[in-house]
């Protein structure tokens, strides 16, 4: 079925890249017919699912940078809660919750593949010439944006927000993907909550994602270790990029 082939799509990207529940499974399951709502409520739950995971194993290894993170964790949490009483007070003019969230997700996936696509040394150049570098206050307000589109399309949890860390902190790359784990695990599960008020979680579709994803994940760990990176995280800005335009286009 196209929707267990879109959860093995989206799991190898996650295992490969770190990237990939929000840039590919809610964009495909939108483009395969699917409610935009129902779509990034799969995507969220498979965000948590494959983050969670990926959160333990990093935990075992020693890879959490502890306190440090969490000014960030914090201000995704009230990204979330802020995010839950925009839409809702949105809705009182007559916009539909679906449109937003269609729209914010294309627009998110261009930004995701816009960060995929900057040539690394640059961003390191900033990060090194950055006064505020590590900066709670910094780390809070950054938490909180980047929840802002997770909240709306379940993307932006490690395509966008590894690419700023990057900018704004010292943290060694194994740090950066523990601490981009357990972010979406947190931000993911409390943006779940939403989707469970406008009734939009469809449990059989994620069951058939998730019976895709998780062998996804497990192969491309394997892959990843035969695979360039870079040109993996290019790949997956190509195709960030080409989901957003077609989501924005199928407006029209």
């Amino acid at each position: 079925m196209i929707e267990v082939l879109i959860g093995l799509g989206g799991g190898l990207l996650i295992g490969s890249t770190g990237i990939g529940s929000g840039s590919l499974i809610a964009p495909l399951l939108i483009l395969a017919g699917y409610s935009p709502a129902t779509a990034v409520g799969a995507g969220l739950v498979s965000l948590v699912v494959s983050k969670l995971t990926a959160t333990e194993l990093h935990r075992q290894m020693g890879h959490l940078p502890g306190r440090r993170a969490l000014p960030l964790v914090i201000g995704g949490l009230g990204g979330v809660a802020l995010t839950a009483l925009g839409t809702r007070f949105v809705s009182r003019w007559d916009v539909q919750f679906e449109t937003i969230m269609k729209l914010a997700l294309g627009v998110g996936l261009l930004g995701v593949a816009a960060t995929l696509l900057i040539p690394r040394s640059a961003g390191s150049q900033l990060r090194r010439a950055s006064p505020f570098t590590g900066h709670p206050v910094l780390l809070l307000s950054l938490g909180a944006g980047v929840a802002l589109v997770v909240a709306l399309t379940s993307a932006g949890a490690g395509g966008l927000l590894i690419p700023a860390l990057l900018i704004v902190t010292h943290w060694e790359p194994a740090e950066l993907a523990a601490v981009s784990n357990f972010y979406g695990t947190a931000v993911g599960a409390a943006s779940i909550l939403l989707y469970v008020g406008y009734h939009s979680l469809n449990f059989p579709l994620i069951g058939l994602v998730l019976i895709g994803l998780l062998p996804g994940v497990l192969l491309g760990t394997r892959l990843s270790r035969r695979i360039s990176r870079p040109w993996l995280t290019r790949g997956a800005g190509v195709v960030a990029g080409y989901l957003g335009c077609a989501l924005l286009c199928s407006r029209f």
